[in-house]
């Protein structure tokens, strides 16, 4: 599977994204996301989230509609049990457009596109757990 969690470094998960990812990975992708941010909400703790996407390939219009809709979905329980969500890019101009569309259309929670997943985990570390 190209998508993997680990979540031993709670309250925060590293998901790798490596290699081609179709529209039934991304699925599987968003309930196991919605599985830890319903976690959270139990537990009253955020949880901080690092994308490490440097071996990723770009996704396809199908997929990213069907992101931009979970973010749509979720945007409540997104800003309610995540702190923040760190996304790890290698290619500097991939950062740098990710991020203009961040500053159009932002995600419902604090966010950095970063170089290394060293870079996000210590940001989301530094973030603040406490539940709203």
């Amino acid at each position: 599977m190209p998508i993997y969690f680990d979540d031993s470094i709670h309250p925060n998960v590293l998901i790798t994204i490596t290699g081609n990812v179709d529209a039934d990975e991304y699925e599987r992708y968003h309930e196991r996301l919605l599985s830890s941010m319903r976690g959270a909400k139990q537990s009253g703790v955020k949880i901080g989230i690092v994308v490490d996407g440097r071996n990723s390939q770009p996704p396809g219009a199908k997929e990213r509609r069907r992101m931009a809709q979970f973010l749509e979905d979720h945007s409540a329980l997104l800003a309610e049990t995540v702190s923040g969500q760190a996304i790890v890019l290698s290619n500097a101009l991939q950062r740098g457009v990710l991020t203009a569309i961040l500053w159009v259309r932002p995600f419902p929670m604090p966010h950095l596109v970063c170089a290394t997943p060293a870079e996000g985990l210590a940001w989301v570390r530094s973030l603040s757990r406490s539940a709203a």
